[in-house]
């Protein structure tokens, strides 16, 4: 065999064994986000809005050290929080982005976007979980998914299994 051969070979079993230990997440959905958070022991807030915070602070991951690990980032969140008439309530209050890391694979996000978060309430202090399977945290926004979780919340369906409405 010839060496340059050989090498593509390996280089071909390291990437085979790379994709075999990739994270597997569940299709991120509102409304089993919804569902999760009413059934919490916690409660919860949703708030459509824009987050900001020291991007510097976001975990990265570690190929030597790979246990689970959680770093908290102060931040902010602007927007509207969901009440019985929709988004409707003013927000804008500080938080903490409790971003996590499974193995090679960490939480992340951008500030200065549009975002749907859901936020844990601790007493008066609000935080927003960010895992590598992205649960609690909806960056990319359209109207389906805003008109998903407000049919949730007004006791409407709420199927993760069913098509998002139009």
């Amino acid at each position: 065999m010839k060496p340059r051969f050989t090498v593509l070979i390996l280089a071909a079993g390291v990437l085979a064994a790379t994709e075999a230990a990739a994270l597997s997440c569940m299709r991120p959905d509102v409304r089993r986000s919804y569902a999760q958070a009413e059934a919490a022991q916690e409660r919860y807030s949703i708030v459509r809005g824009r987050l900001s915070f020291d991007t510097a602070q976001l975990p990265q991951p570690d190929l030597k050290n790979q246990r689970a690990r959680t770093v908290t980032i102060p931040g902010r969140l602007s927007g509207h929080g969901l009440t019985a008439q929709g988004f409707a309530a003013p927000f804008d209050r500080a938080i903490t982005l409790e971003v996590s890391c499974v193995g090679a694979w960490c939480g992340s996000a951008r500030p200065g976007r549009d975002v749907l978060a859901f936020l844990r309430r601790d007493g008066a202090e609000y935080a927003l979980e960010i895992g590598p399977c992205p649960f609690f945290l909806f960056p990319a926004l359209d109207t389906a998914q805003i008109a998903a979780v407000v049919a949730c919340h007004a006791g409407g369906p709420c199927d993760p299994d069913a098509p998002l409405p139009e």
